[in-house]
């Protein structure tokens, strides 16, 4: 009988250490896993007006006030709170934002209050004090930034990867970027120097585009001469380029000349060019005579500037030399 018995205890907590496993299975099973949350820090920038702003990220509530901007953040993958006129987006992102709020070229600080958004990015060009004032009264950050080189580029792509959560992406963008412009280099390497002029015909008038701008700085990755680097010390216009009138004091001669025109024909740009191309200067340029003009839209250079540099410097090689093999 004490066999029995001992054996019929050993049954029992045998079945009651199955039963207890078994509940703890389920209790595992019952338990949700605990999500991953992205915690929101602050982020500290100084901008390109020596102005230092702290807020919030990551974030995709924002405003970009600009086309390079705006097209980094479309290259995230987010979409803004809105877009403004003044950015001259490409039309595919003018097709594919049309429903979203349109602020105005000069956008008034409550339209942007209105929207809530954790920050707003801008140009450094043309900026009230007044609407950075009212703006910081309405407690919405605002960063302004000059776009002049490639390294300004790729510090804007890692710039909003931070903001919008999107850092793997940013740099993917920025490695993509550098490789190909490498290609270029490579293809292009052994060419002669061209002693080239760069024209910007925008809305205030006509000037040139010196190593100091985005695509002068830009061609400056191919080998090239831009003659507007002599005038160096010449002032500058609301652009930041050099007005065409000191070009032609200089008489600078140059072998190829790439034109960014825009296409407003009511524009001041577009009646400074008609003057500029019916005097005696134009008509006897070098570049000019061999058919070494080249004429590009706004559309179709700015839709290459921002993450698509790449192209740009590949289409300005090719332009002023022909294709070559990469």
């Amino acid at each position: 009988m004490n066999q029995k018995r001992k054996r019929k205890w050993m049954i029992v907590v045998g079945v009651i250490v199955v039963l207890a496993a078994v509940v703890l299975l389920l209790r595992g099973f019952g338990e949700k896993t605990p999500k991953t949350v992205k915690t929101t820090q602050q982020l500290t920038y100084t901008d390109s007006l020596e102005r230092e702003v702290t807020f919030n990220a990551p974030t995709q509530r924002v405003i970009a006030l600009d086309n390079i901007e705006a097209k980094i953040v479309d290259a995230l993958g987010v979409t803004p709170l809105a877009v403004t006129t003044h950015a001259s987006l490409p039309q595919r992102l003018a097709d594919k934002w049309k429903a979203l709020p349109q602020l105005s070229a000069s956008p008034n600080p409550a339209e942007i209050a209105a929207l809530s958004p954790d920050i707003v990015v801008g140009p450094a060009t043309h900026v009230s004090p007044e609407w950075i004032t009212d703006l910081a009264e309405d407690k919405v950050p605002v960063l302004f930034w000059k776009t002049e080189s490639l390294a300004d580029i790729e510090n804007r792509i890692y710039f909003w990867g931070a903001v919008l959560g999107r850092e793997p992406a940013a740099e993917k963008i920025v490695h993509s970027m550098e490789t190909s412009i490498e290609k270029t280099r490579d293809a292009f390497a052994s060419v002669p120097p061209k002693h080239v002029l760069i024209i910007d015909v925008n809305d205030n008038g006509v000037g040139a585009c010196d190593s100091h701008t985005l695509i002068g700085n830009l061609a400056q990755l191919i080998p090239m001469v831009n003659l507007a680097d002599e005038l160096a010390d010449a002032p500058r216009d609301k652009e930041g380029l050099i007005p065409i009138e000191n070009v032609m004091e200089a008489n600078l001669q140059p072998q190829a000349v790439i034109v960014l025109r825009e296409q407003d024909a009511a524009s001041p740009g577009a009646a400074a060019w008609e003057e500029l191309e019916s005097s005696a200067y134009w008509q006897t340029l070098p570049a000019l005579a061999s058919g070494n003009v080249t004429m590009f839209t706004d559309d179709e250079i700015s839709a290459t500037l921002s993450v698509r540099a790449a192209d740009a410097v590949a289409l300005l090689a090719k332009t002023l030399y022909g294709p070559r093999d990469s």
